[in-house]
């Protein structure tokens, strides 16, 4: 049968369940934690992907150290049995990007000659499609496979999320920035947190900045934000356009959802991506730092 998913009654009874997966699945951590006298917490699976929860985990000041992997489903097992055979052959570990799909894509080199002109382009309300480099691992964009859009407009975030990529109107979305931004509109713990590179935790912004993000801020004043930092070498197109919109233009970030559309895979090679962005309706499309108009 039909139901109204907008009634107080099922938004209530969702926010019920919410809340027991949470009490239950930080309960049985911390049980394990007392069993064990572990100070650091390596956590995966699907229900690593709940951002509430993970939130909890985050705030509670029980681990020194929380690391959720990109990949949390079991197609990271594969990934994990890889590095543990790169550990026992050399030693270390070389590979730590999420960034690891190069699968039929050839001589990257990222172009930063048509940065003005997207900046221009993002300040003016448009929407575009980002395809550079490899593409990421995991369920969620980090920047290599992106849309992106001033996060500051519910009408723009409603184009993006609702309208171009046809998601239900209760999905959130979330935004990017980059660590100087993070560093004075969200709490100290965004920066220190390593699940804020892959858009595994939510955050509290800080007060008098809630107009930046008035297109993806949650109800109880939470961002599920990816901050990009100066280090992340394998993201360093995306860490300047967000610098240059934060240090020139006063804009702390971005709007960050999957490029690709409903019921399809996130696009990969170049090729697709021009094609899927003049099926979806973008305003323009970024491969590899150049600009192509929609």
């Amino acid at each position: 049968n039909a139901y109204d998913i907008s009634s107080p009654f099922f938004m209530d009874l969702c926010a019920s369940i919410q809340r027991d997966f949470e009490e239950r699945i930080v309960e049985e951590i911390f049980r394990f934690q007392e069993i064990t006298g572990a100070e650091n917490l390596y956590y995966s699976g699907g229900a690593a992907l709940n951002i509430p929860t993970n939130r909890l985990l985050e705030t509670s000041g029980r681990f020194r150290r929380i690391f959720i992997p990109p990949v949390t489903n079991d197609s990271g097992l594969a990934l994990g049995a890889a590095a543990w055979v790169e550990y026992l052959e050399h030693g270390k570990l070389e590979t730590t990007s999420p960034f690891l799909n190069r699968f039929g894509i050839q001589n990257i080199t990222e172009h930063y000659e048509d940065n003005d002109e997207i900046v221009k382009m993002i300040l003016d309300g448009n929407v575009l499609g980002v395809c550079n480099g490899s593409a990421e691992a995991g369920p969620r964009a980090l920047g290599h496979r992106s849309l992106i859009g001033l996060s500051n407009s519910v009408k723009i975030r409603k184009r993006l999320s609702e309208e171009i990529k046809g998601r239900e109107w209760y999905r959130p979305v979330a935004p990017i920035l980059c660590d100087s931004a993070a560093n004075e509109v969200l709490e100290d713990i965004a920066l220190s947190s390593e699940l804020s590179s892959f858009m595994l935790g939510a955050y509290e912004l800080e007060e008098g900045h809630d107009r930046g993000f008035e297109g993806v801020i949650h109800g109880n004043n939470l961002l599920r934000a990816q901050v990009v930092r100066s280090k992340d070498k394998d993201n360093q197109w995306m860490y300047k356009l967000l610098s240059e919109i934060w240090e020139e233009h006063g804009v702390p970030g971005l709007i960050n959802t999957s490029f690709n559309q409903k019921g399809e895979p996130i696009v990969h090679h170049p090729s697709e991506a021009i094609d899927v962005a003049g099926k979806m309706g973008l305003d323009g499309v970024i491969i590899n730092g150049s600009l192509h108009l929609s």
